[in-house]
């Protein structure tokens, strides 16, 4: 704003021309300049100023992720909004995926560019181990050797294309009769055990 003033309580708004780049941050080049005619009593005077434009903060909102291993990659989501509801989410880098449990932390950042504040930060990807399940094929029958039996076989089996052997293990497998067979798969990074009788 301009205003001139003068002896005996004069003042007046005078008008103010913008020039320059006054629109984007960080320009030098945006000047404002009033000039006043003068009038009856009071003769013509000018002023100039210089506007510096700074950057503006830019709302960024980041959500973190959790969830079980499914085998895809997983990360963070986020928006960024500038001034009038601007989208700048074009600008966000939400940073590495994971695809293995327990997940990572991942490294965002946001490019403010000329108008805008940089920023950047972390958010956790956080993967909890699936379920496996295991499971025992037998024969129906075998006949009795005098000598003990492994007929069976086990598999562990879980998303994200979890498919492992386990080994079997009996008892009274050796006499006629009912044997009982148990396997146990102890989990790994990704799956919690499992077992099967």
């Amino acid at each position: 704003t301009a205003v001139a003033t003068g002896p005996l309580g004069f003042t007046q708004s005078v008008p103010v021309i913008l020039s320059g780049d006054c629109v984007n941050a960080g320009q030098a080049a945006c000047k404002a300049d009033a000039t006043f005619p003068g009038n009856l009593s009071y003769s013509g005077s000018t002023a100039s100023a210089s506007i510096t434009i700074a950057k503006a903060d830019a709302t960024v909102s980041i959500v973190p992720y959790s969830g079980l291993y499914d085998g895809a990659p997983h990360g963070i989501s986020g928006t960024a909004t500038g001034i009038g509801g601007a989208n700048l989410s074009a600008a966000l880098n939400l940073g590495a995926t994971f695809t293995n449990a327990p997940g990572g932390t991942a490294l965002w950042t946001f490019a403010g560019g000329q108008n805008y504040v940089s920023q950047s930060g972390s958010a956790a990807v956080a993967l909890t181990q699936a379920p496996s399940t295991t499971a025992i094929t037998c024969p129906a029958s075998v006949p009795a050797t005098g000598s003990p039996l492994t007929p069976c076989s086990a598999i562990a089996t879980g998303v994200g294309a979890l498919s492992v052997s386990v080994l079997p293990t009996y008892t009274n497998n050796v006499s006629a009769g009912t044997a009982t067979v148990s396997a146990i798969f102890g989990g790994d990074t990704n799956h919690t055990g499992s077992s099967a009788t």
